[in-house]
């Protein structure tokens, strides 16, 4: 469980929250880092479920649009090969580097 509390600090003197959102995965999971790009949070993180013999691990990514600070927007998990390393914006979309099994992929997403 990760809760991402977005903060109002236009008066320093007296920071509010201005939303908080909650990750809850339903399995054992590890989060990885987080990523800002422009007003979106990428945050992504490999859930582990045991099946009677071994371990099954499955990454996922989250993807929190803070347009409005006080109304975020969580879309819904997707699947990713790895533990999210790095954001980079190419021709109006975007190429997420991860890092899983000793392997650097890079899918392209939007």
């Amino acid at each position: 469980l990760v809760s991402v509390i977005a903060v109002d600090v236009k008066d320093p003197a007296a920071p509010a929250v201005a939303s908080e959102t909650v990750i809850d995965p339903k399995e054992y999971a590890e989060f990885g880092p987080m990523v800002l790009h422009g007003d979106r949070l990428l945050l992504s993180y490999k859930e582990s479920t045991y099946n009677e013999k071994y371990y099954v691990h499955r990454y996922k990514l989250r993807d929190i649009s803070f347009a409005d600070p006080a109304n975020p927007i969580m879309r819904d998990a997707v699947g990713l090969p790895g533990i999210l390393e790095g954001v980079h914006e190419d021709n109006g979309g975007l190429v997420l580097f991860s890092c899983g099994n000793g392997n650097v992929l890079a899918p392209v997403v939007s």
